[in-house]
């Protein structure tokens, strides 16, 4: 079983993922995480949705785990809010992708790959 974590589950990415995902393969658990609670695709067993503000680290820990095959990294600020809101853009866009490196264990020789876009 593979283990993958979403952020951004909410989403119009992180639910596009997380249904190809769900369709393409039968051995796979999704956990989808967003500020605002995400729904699983068709209500599907295989995930969990979780509400979570990536800024805060301390919560990290319990979606991303040592069983965590895999993280996609959607969440975002878009230009144009970002651009209105430069503080929350950078809190969203840089402080919660730096906090996911971390707690994947990047630089500690035990990370988990990461992807970002």
């Amino acid at each position: 079983m593979k283990n993958i974590v979403i952020t951004g589950g909410a989403g119009f990415l992180g639910q596009r993922l997380a249904k190809t995902l769900l369709t393409k393969r039968q051995d796979v658990h999704l956990t989808l995480v967003d500020v605002i609670k995400p729904t699983a695709p068709g209500n599907d067993p295989r995930v969990t949705c979780v509400e979570m503000d990536l800024r805060d680290p301390a919560h990290l820990g319990s979606v991303i785990t040592p069983a965590t095959d895999a993280v996609f990294h959607l969440a975002a600020i878009v230009s144009s809010h970002a651009e209105a809101e430069p503080d929350l853009g950078y809190e969203i866009n840089f402080l919660a992708t730096r906090n996911l490196l971390e707690e994947t264990g990047y630089g500690n020789g035990t990370w988990r790959p990461l992807m970002t876009i």
